[in-house]
């Protein structure tokens, strides 16, 4: 099943690799701009921060798998896209090796990139301390990218728990779970009612990827899975610019009728596209 979500993302890739009218926002730690295989539209929205290492691997990484070049070894989905990257110097790591933050401060960063023109913000990352826990200002963040029309897509994390985030439980956020390369659910995925009945899989295990040292390295996670799905949002958006948020967020997760489920169905962007073309006519 991963393999045909590669093989269907690839026919979008074929339509398009993106519009530099698409801005998309990712949240993540400081990238290294200079790697050789990124596109010239990828851009930090603040000095780029030296970082932790894990910050710096982790950003660079998904930073590669929207923005690599078509050209490059491991090509990204969305190249021709504008990425901007909102630097988080601060990023801690779980002990289920997600990168997390503060509410407050992912909230703070979530309405500059919206500030900024995104229309589409990519959250691999999770909240501490506590998932339970809900802030005023993580709502009000949200709040305002729904009313804005901003996509919003989070990876579900990597604890294999039964349980909601603030993120994933908020009814705008698209949760991404991580598949494996034969289509089965990666046992360290979290899931939800919720991020089974508004979610999508994508491919999240062994995954190759830019190295913030340079070349290439290969990583697992909802992280890696999220950026798929913001890729392919990005490639749609680009493809139908008239078409709502709400109608390609729609199209993007398959909700055509109430899913009752743990586990969400994958990734079918070409399936995305023909509905969309259809609608377009």
């Amino acid at each position: 099943m991963s393999n045909h979500i590669h093989s269907s993302l690839g026919k979008l890739q074929a339509v398009t690799s993106g519009s530099p009218d698409v801005i998309v926002g990712v949240i993540d730690g400081p990238v290294r701009l200079d790697h050789e295989d990124l596109s010239a539209n990828i851009s930090s929205a603040r000095n780029n921060p030296s970082g932790s290492a894990l910050a710096r691997r982790h950003g660079t990484f998904i930073a590669g798998i929207l923005s690599a070049r078509t050209d490059a070894p491991v090509p990204g989905i969305c190249p021709g896209c504008t990425v901007i990257v909102r630097p988080l110097s601060a990023l801690s790591a779980l002990e289920n090796g997600i990168v997390s933050l503060s509410p407050d401060e992912l909230a703070a960063a979530i309405v500059e990139c919206i500030q900024r023109g995104a229309q589409i913000i990519n959250l691999s990352l999770s909240l501490s301390p506590s998932i339970g826990d809900r802030t005023s200002s993580m709502a009000d963040a949200l709040r305002l990218a729904a009313s804005r029309g901003v996509l919003v897509i989070a990876a579900s994390g990597n604890g294999a728990h039964l349980h909601d985030s603030e993120l994933t439980a908020h009814p705008w956020v698209i949760p991404v779970v991580s598949l494996a390369a034969d289509g089965r659910y990666s046992i360290f995925s979290t899931t939800s009612p919720s991020i089974g009945s508004r979610g999508v899989g994508a491919p999240g295990e062994n995954i190759h990827g830019l190295s913030e040292q340079g070349g290439h390295v290969t990583l697992s996670g909802t992280s890696a899975a999220a950026a798929f799905v913001t890729g392919a949002a990005a490639l749609l958006r680009a493809s139908f610019t008239k078409v709502s948020p709400e109608v390609l967020r729609a199209a993007l997760v398959g909700t055509r009728r109430l899913r009752r489920t743990l586990y969400p169905p994958p990734l079918n962007a070409w399936a995305a596209y023909l509905q969309l073309s259809q609608m377009s006519l």
